[in-house]
């Protein structure tokens, strides 16, 4: 298992490491909130309620906690070792907290705050997330799987993102890992 929530933990630190500078911090997180300002272009009102979900994402993604210090920056062997601190200690508390934070993440990109969606705003969430290889949005897309409605819901893509970041199912980890090597994300 060790080897496997390594894997998982160098994915998640791939897709925080918003940047790509081969280190986790502040910038990232404020790459990412300009980053969704431009891509979803919301109006005040919504601007501050999009910039306190992505502060939570980021805050709770990165620190797993609620008291932050955003002077500290991780490479990844500092990311990994967090992750693994954390969850041996209380591994059930680690994963809801990287769930609430990944809920927090996507919602930021529901902007019409419908609780699900299309493939085209699925897109736009990936694409603010700076993920955006049409072929890897339209594999997480279908990993997902949408409901009856055709469109994906948020928490259905919570589930699929924590289980990428946190599960402990090696039939799925294998099936997320052969989908991101072949867009060369891994």
């Amino acid at each position: 298992m060790t080897s496997m929530m390594n894997e998982k933990w160098t994915i998640a630190f791939k897709l925080v490491d918003f940047n790509k500078d081969g280190v986790v911090n502040v910038k990232d997180r404020d790459d990412c909130l300009q980053s969704f300002i431009n891509v979803f272009k919301p109006d005040s009102g919504r601007k501050q309620e999009m910039e306190s979900q992505l502060n939570e994402f980021w805050d709770k993604i990165v620190y797993l906690t609620d008291d932050p210090d955003w002077n500290k920056s991780f490479n990844l062997d500092e990311f990994i070792a967090s992750r693994r601190e954390a969850y041996t200690k209380d591994s059930a508390k680690t994963v809801l907290v990287v769930r609430e934070a990944l809920k927090q993440l996507i919602s930021a990109g529901d902007v019409g705050a419908s609780g699900s969606f299309s493939f085209e705003q699925f897109k736009n969430l990936h694409e603010a997330f700076n993920l955006k290889d049409d072929n890897l949005v339209k594999g997480i897309y279908s990993m997902v799987g949408s409901e009856g409605d055709g469109k994906c819901s948020v928490d259905s893509t919570a589930g699929f993102y924590t289980e990428l970041a946190m599960g402990n199912d090696e039939g799925k980890h294998e099936q997320y890992k052969a989908a991101l090597a072949s867009v060369g994300f891994m």
